[in-house]
């Protein structure tokens, strides 16, 4: 046998290999694991987030919470808006500005219906 000398060695070399093989399954296995749980949680935590959006109470989502910015009654709002109104009714320049702006709209607006006027012409002819 003229292998015979090489027999051990060989062997040995197997097993460091097969010992190295294992290592490395074993760290792609835990690699792959945490991406898994990762994913998951990520998941849940978007649920909460949403819920929390919604407005549900921190208790129930985990303890996620946003701000929220709700008018706290409709008389704050309401006087919100007539605060507004009698801005631009006591300035004249900023009723001339809001003024320009709805015949800016109104001019957008028949020119859009122009062009789609145009448009359906151009389709049947």
């Amino acid at each position: 046998m003229v292998f015979a000398p090489f027999i051990p060695s060989f062997g040995i070399f197997l097993q460091i290999g097969a010992i190295a093989i294992f290592i490395r399954g074993q760290l792609l296995y835990r690699r792959l694991k945490k991406q898994v749980l990762d994913i998951k949680d990520s998941k849940i935590e978007s649920q909460f987030m949403g819920e929390a959006i919604k407005g549900t109470d921190p208790k129930e989502t985990a303890g996620f919470s946003t701000m929220s910015f709700r008018p706290q009654t409709t008389i704050n709002a309401i006087s919100t808006v007539e605060a507004v109104q009698n801005v631009f009714k006591n300035n004249p320049n900023l009723e001339k500005l809001a003024n320009a702006d709805k015949t800016k709209t109104k001019q957008a607006d028949e020119t859009k219906q122009e062009t789609a006027k145009d448009k359906q012409a151009d389709i049947k002819i």
